[in-house]
């Protein structure tokens, strides 16, 4: 899409975390053929722009001319990229969307795939167990060790409504506040909103759905074959002290990342460290949630905001849950 002479992706996935969009990503990226999304899931451009402190955020992109860098010259392709981050920081993200957009901003499209809120609760906690989580899951859940984090400052709070990111589990897997925040900034026909259930039991359909609302040709979806990602798994870690080595940020690592080896080839490091980190010498069996501790969450937390947006988006979330 052609803005005030510079590119700027037709899409934008507005998913939280947790909710297939690495997946999705791989699957648009190897069969879609209309469809153009740069190399880098995860730009957050929109979420983090002109914040030079966010760059070591996953790589995260926030000079506007190496972002719309990115689209140039693909008028033949349906462009888009996926960052979660961006329905966690709503607000900067609406700001930034207006501001880049202009008189356009209705015209761009958002995919927002849903996953039940205990689901996403569960394997948000396991995805930072023993790297930066080291509480038992009844602790880390609680009100009051959330509230000690924030004093503490171990919640970010980066522009509006971001603080609940990373370690405030609760609010990070409540669905309601975040998307009435986009809705009443955006035309609901600018939405379209999908299941990862869905995603999960029927791809194909899915992914048929998903075409439609890009209005491009489906018939690309009858090639797909299943594609086995295993970044994000709901397991425990195993060898602890080496997995934080390479996960978290150190000297060693600082200084690797500014050699002219890693720079060459840094997107080849970061398929193997994906396929390391998710590797079975790291992680045991996965965990599964007891049926009972589903629906204590379910009535304590969620029950309330799956009916907002079941009534928000006109999606039927029965599936999601309990009598």
């Amino acid at each position: 899409m052609q803005v005030k002479g510079y590119s700027l992706p037709d899409f934008l996935f507005l998913s939280p975390g947790k909710s297939g969009t690495t997946s999705i990503f791989y699957y648009l990226k190897k069969y879609a053929p209309d469809i153009y999304m740069p190399s880098q899931k995860e730009l957050n451009f929109f979420a983090f722009r002109g914040m030079e402190e966010m760059k070591g955020f996953s790589n995260s992109v926030v000079e506007d001319h190496e972002y719309t860098a990115l689209f140039e010259k693909k008028g033949e392709y349906v462009t888009g990229e996926v960052s979660p981050v961006y329905f966690h920081f709503y607000r900067n993200t609406v700001k930034n969307i207006a501001e880049m957009y202009g008189d356009k901003k209705d015209s761009i499209k958002f995919i927002v795939v849903l996953r039940n809120p205990v689901d996403r609760l569960w394997s948000s906690y396991h995805m930072f167990a023993n790297v930066w989580e080291n509480l038992p899951f009844d602790l880390a859940i609680r009100e009051d060790t959330i509230k000690k984090r924030m004093r503490k400052g171990r919640l970010h709070d980066i522009g509006g409504g971001g603080k609940a990111y990373f370690l405030n589990y609760i609010e990070n897997t409540q669905l309601s506040p975040n998307l009435h925040f986009f809705m009443e900034n955006f035309k609901r026909k600018q939405f379209c909103f999908l299941l990862f259930d869905d995603f999960v039991r029927n791809r194909r359909e899915f992914f048929r759905s998903l075409s439609h609302f890009l209005e491009i040709e489906d018939g690309w979806v009858d090639n797909l074959n299943y594609i086995n990602i295993k970044k994000g798994s709901t397991s425990k870690i195993k060898h602890p002290v080496i997995y934080n080595f390479l996960v978290k940020r150190n000297r060693v690592k600082d200084v690797l990342k500014k050699s002219t080896i890693y720079l060459h080839y840094a997107e080849q490091i970061k398929k193997i460290k994906q396929y390391i980190y998710s590797s079975k010498f790291f992680h045991e069996d996965k965990e599964s949630l007891p049926l009972a501790k589903r629906k204590e969450l379910y009535f304590k937390y969620y029950e309330k905001d799956i009916e907002d947006v079941e009534s928000l988006i006109g999606v039927d979330l029965s599936r999601w849950k309990y009598n």
